[in-house]
């Protein structure tokens, strides 16, 4: 019995590398691809506005100066509701107290310094940011808010309010973009274009808002312009190359 193990073992082993030895070795063949980018960008009417507005307060001690901004803020507050009855359109941003100081110059002798800074006065700040989902009411709107005491508009933003359809359009036309240019790599090089090898989405579509500047005053019967906000997308495809 153990002359027949010694014998049958290297057989089986010698059967095994010839196995080994003669199955094809195979090789991971990469096909012809072409890389591009597509871009897109689209524009759209805008059926959305953000407006941040404020006021600023001032007076010798900390609690004068926010009780008159807490009063002047209620009444833009009112004064705003009569516009855009929702609430929950309303948000306080940002809410600060903070000391006013100055420096008096100071007779050293030689030329004159400055002394130590001293508190002259306190200055309380309310910003207040509206939704606006009527874009035609944002003249009204900031005529209401000045008449009531605003001291200033920070901003006005311009959006949609669902940009969904904007977003999948501007896709499409980054799609249509790469395969535009990837026919013209495959025109210059003598093949066609295939199938879709790979695509990806870079970064996802971005909506540019309109944005009006800081007005430190608004007038009466105040123009606005809505103009139109932009979207822009962009993609990367990989196309087989065929003959």
């Amino acid at each position: 019995m153990m002359k027949i193990r010694s014998f049958f073992v290297p057989a089986l082993t010698l059967l095994a590398l010839t196995s080994y030895a003669q199955a094809p070795q195979g090789e991971a063949v990469m096909p012809n691809l072409v890389t591009v980018s597509g871009t897109a960008e689209s524009k759209a009417a805008p059926d959305l506005a953000t407006i941040r507005i404020g006021v600023q307060t001032s007076a010798k001690t900390a609690k004068e100066a926010q009780t008159a901004n807490n009063e002047k803020a209620n009444k833009i507050i009112e004064a705003a509701l009569k516009i855009v009855p929702d609430r929950k359109a309303f948000q306080t941003s940002d809410l600060s107290l903070y000391p006013q100081q100055a420096v008096s110059p100071i007779n050293t002798g030689d030329g004159g310094g400055l002394g130590q800074p001293r508190v002259v006065g306190y200055m309380a700040s309310n910003i207040l940011t509206v939704r606006l989902e009527d874009v035609t009411k944002i003249g009204p709107l900031v005529d209401a808010v000045t008449t009531a005491g605003a001291t200033n508009i920070d901003s006005i933003a311009f959006g949609l309010k669902d940009d969904k359809a904007a977003r999948r359009q501007t896709l499409r036309d980054a799609v249509r973009d790469a395969r535009d240019k990837a026919e013209a790599l495959a025109e210059g090089l003598g093949l066609r274009l295939g199938d879709v090898y790979s695509i990806e989405e870079g970064g996802g579509v971005r909506v540019m808002p309109y944005r009006m500047e800081s007005m430190a005053m608004a007038k009466m019967d105040t123009p606005v312009m809505p103009g139109q906000v932009s979207l822009s997308g962009n993609v990367t495809v990989r196309f087989r190359l065929v003959k």
